[in-house]
């Protein structure tokens, strides 16, 4: 896995960014939304250790009430909370925004066009610091715990995860499909390598074409997208293309593929994946 620009990080944000260590992390890793962040904790201890013990008692009664308050609130409630909880103390190097898709509903609702799809997508949660990644990515659930055909983007501030965002649609996608075998032993890992690919500016001085990370949960298949802003241009797909490989910690012979969006006029949203890889693959590593 190649080295991501990260700053290093003090208290319990992890910094290690090694497979094992976050593989370890993920095996230790409880979900539940009702959960501090880490930022919270190490806020909190920092400053009961620099007020006095009579100070310090009136702040732990607060949250003990807020606490108390959270449990009778929704699970979405936590995300509106982020906000005050987030120390730009570590700053990254621009803003990114988590969304969700329920794509059952496009189903359900017998959806047919670009503007009925759109009303599925919700935006969670924008950040800008290392600790509001990790605010946000321990508060949600994990890709392998997601209900079927439950959706996961990460984008750039301004790009909705559509093809006809205006950043989008002259662009493509690398795409791995993962069986349903490798569900519960690689899914979350992959799927967070992605995503500290994308905070950590990994892709270098082809960074910039890299628009954002797109999860879908499905039945007999997982996959995950890494979308940018310009098919044509072979040099840096083909650059960021090896860079994601590695990251994910691919073999040699497992290629994965770059497609061009489609346009939305075609069949080529209910193609099957396998057959648009040997028909519609632009590049390939």
């Amino acid at each position: 896995m190649p080295d991501i620009n990260m700053p290093d990080l003090n208290n319990n944000v992890p910094a290690d960014y090694s497979e094992e260590k976050i593989s370890k992390k993920l095996e230790n890793l409880d979900i539940d939304k009702n959960e501090e962040p880490i930022t919270d904790s190490n806020i909190q201890e920092n400053k009961t250790s620099t007020e006095s013990a009579t100070e310090a008692e009136e702040p732990t009664e607060i949250i003990e009430t807020e606490e108390q308050q959270d449990n009778n609130q929704p699970e979405t409630e936590n995300f509106s909370q982020l906000n005050e909880l987030e120390q730009e103390t570590h700053p990254l190097n621009g803003t990114w925004t988590l969304w969700f898709m329920n794509s059952d509903n496009k189903q359900n609702a017998k959806f047919q066009n670009s503007e009925n799809w759109k009303t599925g997508l919700i935006s969670l949660y924008s950040f800008n610091t290392v600790e509001g990644f990790w605010s946000v990515y321990n508060h949600i659930q994990q890709p392998a715990k997601l209900r079927v055909k439950h959706d996961y983007m990460l984008f750039r501030q301004g790009v909705k995860p559509a093809w006809e965002d205006s950043q989008n649609k002259n662009g493509g996608m690398w795409k791995v499909v993962l069986p349903t075998k490798m569900r519960a032993t690689d899914l979350d890992r992959m799927w967070l390598e992605s995503l500290l690919s994308l905070v950590g500016e990994a892709y270098g001085d082809m960074g910039d074409f890299v628009m954002g990370a797109y999860l879908q949960r499905r039945q007999r298949e997982d996959r995950i997208q890494l979308w940018t802003s310009d098919y044509s241009n072979k040099e840096a797909n083909m650059h960021i293309g090896r860079i994601f490989k590695a990251t994910l910690n691919l073999t040699d012979d497992s290629l994965i593929h770059y497609l061009k969006h489609d346009d939305g006029s075609s069949t080529g949203r209910h193609q099957s994946w396998q057959r648009k890889h040997k028909t519609d693959s632009l590049y390939e590593v």
